[in-house]
């Protein structure tokens, strides 16, 4: 007998009929249903062996491993089934049958969602944020709060305070300070795992990319500027390269 028929067993034929599927077993019992196992696996591996790699130990890899299952069951939307977790179709299936999924109380749900709203909800939040994500927001909230301040006191200062940035490109000026509100808006965002605010941090970096490009114009031009527009130029742009990059990163893990 081969070896794959040694593995089909009666129970898993029964279990089959109970749930009105069609066996994917050929004639001597060499079980399809590898190729769905084969596929599931080389998922995993690309959403988080290989993306969220190189790994300390293998402790850390099984940690991950844990984390994703439970996600792929209990947490990750469906969209043929209602854009629900598959363990809260499972559960609403067999409670419409009125029998028992599992030796558990159905009273709550596997899932722990209230229902569609809270569904939309996590749609939009990132799902693993982390330290690294809360620090990209808490820089770029209080990068936002010095840059409005720093900016509003250059524009709307009087004359001493004008007279203090010296000679200040104007539209690199009110850039910043127009953007600093924006910065604010964005680190609240990622504080809060907020996906649009991954995209307005990418929005932002690029913007200042451009306003530093064009404000190398006007210095290869022969306009006036400040030495220290430079460093404030090339810190801006690092800074938000770098805050756009992690949350990137954290929404895509």
């Amino acid at each position: 007998m081969a070896v794959g028929a040694c593995q089909v067993s009666l129970r898993y034929s029964e279990r089959l009929a109970e749930a009105c599927i069609e066996p994917s077993v050929g004639s001597v019992g060499d079980s399809y249903d590898n190729a769905l196992a084969e596929t599931i696996n080389g998922f995993y591996k690309a959403k988080v062996i290989h993306r969220r790699g190189p790994w300390r130990d293998f402790e850390a890899i099984e940690f991950a491993k844990l984390e994703w299952v439970e996600w792929f069951n209990k947490r990750r939307l469906l969209e043929p089934i209602g854009n629900m977790p598959p363990a809260e179709a499972k559960e609403r299936y067999y409670a419409m049958l009125d029998t028992p999924a599992w030796p558990h109380d159905l009273n709550q749900t596997v899932s722990g969602r209230a229902g569609p709203v809270q569904r939309e909800q996590d749609m939009n939040t990132i799902e693993h944020g982390g330290w690294g994500l809360k620090t990209a927001g808490a820089i770029g909230l209080v990068f936002g709060l010095l840059t409005v301040f720093s900016g509003g006191t250059a524009l709307f200062g009087g004359e001493a305070a004008r007279a203090a940035v010296g000679n200040a490109v104007p539209f690199v000026l009110w850039f910043n300070f127009i953007a600093g509100f924006l910065y604010v808006i964005a680190g609240l965002g990622l504080l809060l795992k907020a996906r649009w605010a991954v995209r307005l941090s990418i929005a932002i970096a690029l913007a200042t990319a451009l306003v530093l490009a064009a404000f190398g114009l006007h210095v290869a031009g022969g306009g006036l500027y400040e030495m220290r527009t430079v460093g404030a130029m090339l810190l801006r742009t690092a800074v938000w390269a770098t805050i756009a990059a992690v949350a990137w990163r954290s929404m895509r893990s």
